[in-house]
């Protein structure tokens, strides 16, 4: 996803938002791969009779984030970023259409891994409340969830992260950290959550 000079790209960007109907082939010829493996991904969490088709998850993902206004646009991976947040956004809705809410209220367990991302195999109840804890993570601490979102969503490191928001890897790391204690405490009650950790904006970066 890093190919190509980020000024090129966020100027076909912004032709194909304007209408330049070849500036949007363009675009959509040079995106649609790494599109498709980013659905890929994202699908193999998702129960078969719960998500759309690879090539439907690509298509409306990028109609959704060419078709945003007021943006300020970063370059490619500011795009595959958003990309991947529309592609996660569609899949939720997708199991809000089939009828996953939950139950009797609550949040389900859905565990963390290792690396602090999330156990594949997420069935829609489960991505229900994963969206739901990161909605209440975007509520506590706005810039922790834009983290987890470039983080989890579209897969980029720290520094690239970094990049995207313009910020020293040590805060993206430092919100990480945060974020990885706040969700563990939505989606995991029974361990500790994120009332002993530092507000990660109250230390110098």
């Amino acid at each position: 996803m890093d190919g190509g000079a980020p000024g090129d790209f966020t100027f076909l960007l912004q032709r194909a938002r304007g209408g330049d109907r070849g500036a949007e082939d363009e675009l959509f010829r040079l995106v649609y791969d790494d599109l498709r493996a980013m659905a890929s991904r994202r699908m193999r969490n998702v129960p078969p009779h719960d998500a759309l088709q690879s090539t439907a998850l690509v298509h409306e993902s990028y109609l959704r984030v060419v078709g945003r206004r007021g943006l300020d646009w970063r370059g490619r991976r500011h795009f595959f970023a958003l990309a991947a947040r529309a592609m996660h956004d569609v899949l939720v809705e997708q199991a809000r259409r089939h009828g996953a809410v939950k139950r009797g209220g609550g949040m389900r367990q859905v565990q963390l891994d290792g690396e602090g991302g999330f156990a594949p195999g997420l069935a829609a109840e489960d991505l229900l409340s994963l969206s739901e804890a990161i909605a209440a993570l975007r509520e506590a601490q706005p810039f922790a969830a834009q983290v987890v979102e470039l983080r989890f969503f579209a897969g980029l490191n720290h520094e690239e992260c970094a990049s995207v928001l313009g910020v020293p890897a040590i805060r993206v790391r430092r919100e990480w950290s945060y974020a990885r204690a706040f969700l563990q405490d939505r989606l995991d009650p029974g361990r500790p959550g994120p009332g002993s950790h530092e507000d990660p904006r109250s230390a110098p970066t």
